[in-house]
């Protein structure tokens, strides 16, 4: 083998050693970069909900009594690892016509009576008088920002609408008054919101999000207990 092709195999050699050493580089830098992109990404998830309702059948009438707190929070809970800005939430407000409709198909009767006042529901169940008044502070969240769960216990919490667990109030009152079966009208139901947050590059992320009611109806001959969960599907 002369010199020139030993010296162009040895050239040869030595510049596939640097392309291959250049990719590799090049390679783990793009890893890196892309795990400290990864690293600002937030995704944010909503919890789901667990409550029971109970009836009492005394004098072939039935009784309910009023939670002392009927405030039903739900949590906001940054999963990813960078933190979110400029969150926002909001209820549809189409989430009620179901549940009204549900109440006008139970209640051949009108054993129950709701009646709307501009802003104000009044309502009457079971003996049970009450009133709310309904404005957009039930149904439009903000927040500033939030953390990683990885690197903060803090969480921010939502409430689940007072209306709508009124309107539940009274469709198991309904079910328990009428022996009324609630299962297939609770699988066309679900209560629709939106979430909106930047992460701190200033991309937008948004999300639909459904919550889907299941129930476990229990029922002797004092007590009929609903036991209910709401699951947040983090579409």
């Amino acid at each position: 083998m002369n010199s020139n092709l030993k010296n162009n195999l040895k050239y040869l050699f030595t510049t596939l050693i640097s392309i291959v050493g250049v990719i590799i580089s090049a390679t783990a830098l793009n890893i890196s970069n892309n795990q400290n992109l990864y690293s600002t990404f937030p995704n944010l998830i909503l919890s789901s909900i667990q409550n029971s309702r109970r009836f009492q059948l005394h004098d072939a009438k039935l009784y309910y009594q009023i939670p002392k707190n009927n405030d039903i929070k739900i949590k906001l809970i940054n999963i990813g690892d960078g933190p979110a800005k400029n969150i926002s939430y909001t209820w549809d407000k189409n989430n009620t016509n179901a549940l009204i409709d549900i109440i006008n198909k139970i209640d051949t009767d009108g054993v129950t009576q709701i009646r709307y006042n501009n802003s104000e529901m009044l309502y009457e169940f079971a003996s049970t008088f009450g009133s709310l008044s309904i404005t957009n502070y039930h149904y439009l969240y903000h927040f500033d920002y939030i953390m990683s769960e990885k690197n903060s216990s803090s969480k921010s919490v939502i409430l689940f609408p007072i209306e709508y667990e009124i309107y539940l109030e009274i469709i198991f009152y309904l079910s328990s008054y009428y022996n009324y079966d609630l299962e297939k009208d609770f699988r066309n139901i679900n209560f629709k919101g939106t979430l909106q947050y930047n992460d701190v590059k200033g991309k937008t992320y948004k999300k639909n999000i459904k919550f889907i009611p299941k129930i476990e109806v229990k029922k002797n001959d004092i007590y009929h207990t609903y036991n209910y969960k709401i699951e947040a599907q983090n579409i």
